[in-house]
């Protein structure tokens, strides 16, 4: 029940307002008016900046939930990233604790976790297009493809061609020399049928 309700209302964009809202409340109960509005700022800062990067996963987020149970997700990353999720606690702790050069030190952790992430995104976007060719698409529109982030590597990526037939699977470590133009695409796809009863999963 949690898988299935994880990342369901209480991360979309309606509940965004509603959740700041309750978080400027408390904030103006217990320390007067005039925390009202920088505290309902920053957690509608805070909450999209969550939503944002529960966008960049594999697992996605159901952004307009309750009005559609769609999972949104750019598969960029893993569900949770060790590398990018030590770089984002290693700047706050870094700030927090030391005043006066840990927020240099945490800016320079955030600004390689930014870069870390348009590198997977990079990453993402080369293995789209070798599922593209390893799974070519006979007839148009009848097959989906998707790359998905493998854990502990942002180089190791689960490429799936989804049919109305069967699904196809791969796995490759980027970067990939058929992916630069360079050699040949080798080895063949692992199949798995597809039952009347199963449905093909998308990206």
């Amino acid at each position: 029940a949690f898988i299935r309700y994880h990342r369901g209302i209480t991360h979309s964009l309606a509940a965004l307002p509603l959740l700041a809202l309750a978080g400027a409340l408390v904030g103006r109960a217990l320390g007067g008016p005039r925390w009202f509005k920088p505290l309902f700022i920053l957690g509608v800062a805070v909450l999209l900046s969550h939503l944002l990067l529960d966008l960049a996963t594999s697992y996605g987020t159901q952004l307009l939930s309750p009005f559609s149970k769609r999972r949104y997700a750019l598969d960029w990353i893993f569900i949770i990233d060790p590398y990018f999720t030590a770089l984002l606690v290693a700047g706050a702790i870094t700030a927090l604790a030391w005043p006066l050069w840990g927020p240099r030190i945490g800016a320079w952790c955030m600004a390689a976790a930014a870069v870390y992430l348009l590198v997977c995104a990079s990453y993402h976007h080369q293995a789209l297009d070798l599922a593209r060719r390893i799974f070519p698409d006979v007839k148009p529109g009848g097959q989906t493809v998707a790359a998905l982030p493998q854990p502990f590597s942002s180089r190791r990526w689960q490429l799936i061609g989804a049919g109305p037939a069967e699904v196809q699977q791969a796995f490759v470590q980027l970067p990939f020399e058929a992916a630069m133009g360079r050699g040949s695409l080798e080895g063949k796809a692992s199949v798995a049928p597809v039952t009347p009863n199963q449905a093909c999963p998308t990206p």
